[in-house]
């Protein structure tokens, strides 16, 4: 009898140890995948680090600063002339000066069905 306790203790105590290892291998698994992922965000970002250090050493220029100030803001230097380009049906839109009165609004109704 004794013999059979100590054996279901035994049992017990090693399916204790397989679960807590379980445990561990899968909270090592996970931590390792993080790491993984955490390694892959540090490469993508320095990566930006580069690409933003090469865009202020270029940034250092006049005409560098010139050019961004332009397409970014729209400026233009004196004497310069501004040129807009719409293609054709991209859109419409139409100039209201003033509020229309009731009889436009009426006459445009109406008048929209015989278009």
């Amino acid at each position: 009898m004794i013999r059979f306790f100590i054996n279901l203790f035994l049992i017990v105590l090693l399916v204790a140890a397989g679960y807590a290892a379980y445990n561990l291998g899968y909270d090592t698994w996970k931590l390792w995948a993080e790491s993984r992922d955490m390694k892959q965000q540090i490469a993508e970002l320095t990566q930006k680090k580069e690409e933003f250090e090469v865009y202020l050493a270029e940034l250092k220029t006049v005409e560098a600063v010139k050019r961004e100030a332009k397409e970014r803001f729209n400026l233009k230097l004196p004497g310069e002339e501004v040129a807009i380009v719409v293609g054709s049906g991209s859109s419409t839109f139409t100039v209201t000066t003033s509020p229309a009165t009731w009889p436009s609004k009426v006459w445009g109704f109406f008048s929209s069905w015989f278009k």
